[in-house]
């Protein structure tokens, strides 16, 4: 992964860990965080190393200022995310948890990958390799028509 990075804000941190790692009120269920987290889209979008007991090592995002109603959009959009995941589809994602809390953010957990979009050299090498490519597109449009039933 591309080790520059702008960590999360620090009151940002201190409120994700009050919130999930709190044994005895784990309204969104107990998670060990694992670093102090980066910035993806400053403002917007923070992704944090954590570890679920049920789950193993997951990622979880957060994002913020979306407000009461763009909360309350984004529980029913996580309860959609879940609900796809279970299809079990290679090429659709896997939500674990997710919802918004009252301190203005939203979040999701998914499964850690070892690789991600941000690494350097990944769009690169995709981009040499055909075969790949292809295999992509054909599992993104077969989960395409999962999803609309055909």
């Amino acid at each position: 992964m591309n080790e520059e990075y702008i960590p999360a804000p620090a009151n940002l941190t201190e409120t994700i860990r009050r919130v999930f790692q709190n044994r005895d009120a784990p309204e969104y269920g107990y998670m060990e965080i694992e670093d102090a987290g980066r910035t993806l889209i400053e403002g917007a979008l923070y992704r944090y190393a954590a570890y679920e007991p049920d789950q193993g090592s997951v990622w979880l995002n957060v994002f913020t200022g979306l407000g009461k109603i763009g909360g309350r959009l984004w529980e029913q959009e996580c309860r959609v995310l879940i609900r796809i995941g279970q299809m079990g589809h290679s090429a659709l994602p896997t939500v674990h948890r997710g919802g918004y809390h009252g301190d203005d953010f939203a979040f999701l957990s998914a499964p850690r990958s070892e690789r991600t979009l941000d690494q350097d050299g990944v769009f690169e090498e995709l981009g040499n390799n055909k075969v790949a490519c292809v295999r992509q597109f054909v599992m993104l449009a077969d989960a395409l028509a999962l999803l609309h039933g055909q």
